[in-house]
């Protein structure tokens, strides 16, 4: 199995985002989503629950091998699929979701000036995602933090092949990383402090994905790049996504959740809020912080909702109900 890590590594990653992929699909239903918005989306929904179905093994004391993980998720993966298929026949998408037609991001950039920043914001941009990756990839576990919460637990995970019984330091933190960590280990038939740590510049990927496209639904392409150039320009989030902490993972699905509940108060479509319960969810997953977290994002939608004075009172209860029930849940 070690002699083809590279093909093991994409089986590893691929089937979560497949099963987040076509999850998205289904949620947004007669909407288009960008495809690599979708991708975006897909890659922390397909973590989520890659994490939360190890976590139910362990507190069903089943010890981890490849065939029981992997088997549930590739049958998930397949009904998905058909439920996909069967609901392409009945509908098909109407339009796009982020960007409907006559709006600012559709607009073409034809002045001289516009085309020149742009050019010099994705080399800039290119630059520093090139920068994360190689420094991810070629630094292995060294930070405290990673050490003592995330890839110790993670090592034993992989080594004991369960979590029962183990008396883990910080035992009360959310296991998500350490989760996915051990995951790819279990792939690759051996623990690397270097290849388990892709996750994190794939992190740093999908929210930058996630923050373009948001920009461009509101501006345009030209002020959706400047914007991933002032977030690129903080050493500190270029730093974070280069190390196995956990709070890169916390950033990622916590201010997707914030975007996606912005997007669905402006829209007003409930697939939006449907995504952004579950990334609210798997929020709670990562730090114990995410707890306060989702109080945090039931005010705000039960703000917004007090806000939509047009709405019926069972309408706003069905989509607090919408909300509350996939992020309480998780």
């Amino acid at each position: 199995m070690t002699n083809y890590w590279l093909i093991n590594l994409l089986i590893s990653l691929l089937l979560p985002l497949s099963i987040g992929y076509l999850t998205v699909l289904l949620i947004s239903r007669e909407k288009n989503i960008n495809i690599t918005l979708t991708i975006a989306l897909a890659y922390g929904l397909g973590l989520g629950v890659l994490s939360q179905w190890m976590f139910y093994l362990a507190v069903a004391e089943v010890f981890y091998s490849l065939e029981v993980i992997m088997i549930p998720l590739i049958i998930i993966s397949s009904v998905l699929l058909i439920l996909r298929i069967k609901s392409e026949q009945k509908t098909s998408p109407d339009h796009n979701l982020l960007y409907p037609e006559n709006t600012p991001s559709s607009r073409k950039h034809n002045n001289k000036g516009e085309r020149i920043l742009i050019l010099l914001a994705i080399i800039y941009i290119s630059y520093v995602t090139f920068f994360v990756f190689w420094r991810a990839l070629n630094i292995p576990i060294q930070s405290w933090d990673a050490l003592a919460t995330c890839s110790f637990k993670a090592k034993i995970f992989f080594f004991d092949r369960t979590i029962h019984h183990l008396k883990l330091p910080h035992s009360s933190y959310p296991l998500h990383i350490p989760l996915v960590e051990a995951w790819l280990a279990l792939n690759l038939g051996k623990w690397d402090d270097l290849i388990i740590k892709i996750i994190f510049p794939l992190t740093f990927a999908a929210y930058s994905t996630v923050q373009y496209h948001y920009v461009k639904s509101l501006t345009d392409k030209k002020w959706s790049l400047l914007g991933l150039c002032l977030l690129f320009s903080s050493n500190f989030f270029v730093y974070q996504a280069t190390i196995a902490y956990r709070d890169f993972s916390m950033m990622y699905y916590n201010c997707t959740t914030i975007l996606l509940l912005v997007l669905w108060d402006r829209k007003k479509d409930d697939s939006l809020l449907i995504l952004a319960s579950l990334f609210a969810g798997f929020t709670t997953f990562v730090k114990l912080e995410g707890a306060g977290y989702l109080i945090i994002y039931t005010t705000a939608i039960m703000y917004m909702l007090w806000e939509a004075k047009t709405m019926r009172l069972k309408e706003k209860i069905g989509k607090l109900l919408k909300f509350m029930i996939p992020s309480f849940g998780i």
